[in-house]
């Protein structure tokens, strides 16, 4: 029963990754990921190669999420 749960959670995941596109500025970045979560952006760092967008979600998680640059 958990692996079932496991792949669940993994093709879901998956699929929400791959709406997240390509973007050529760190505020392209934050407004694409606010707008997949609805989350508020708490900080956005780049590493040369794409941006990491760090995010509070509705549910008072935070997530870390990575758009690559364009």
């Amino acid at each position: 029963m958990r692996w079932v749960l496991v792949l669940l959670l993994g093709l879901f995941w998956s699929a929400w990754v791959q709406a997240i596109q390509p973007a050529s500025s760190a505020g392209d970045a934050a407004r694409q990921v606010q707008a997949e979560t609805g989350g508020r952006i708490l900080r956005v760092d780049s590493d040369g190669q794409g941006f990491r967008v760090r995010v509070l979600l509705p549910n008072g998680n935070v997530r870390t999420l990575y758009v690559p640059k364009r």
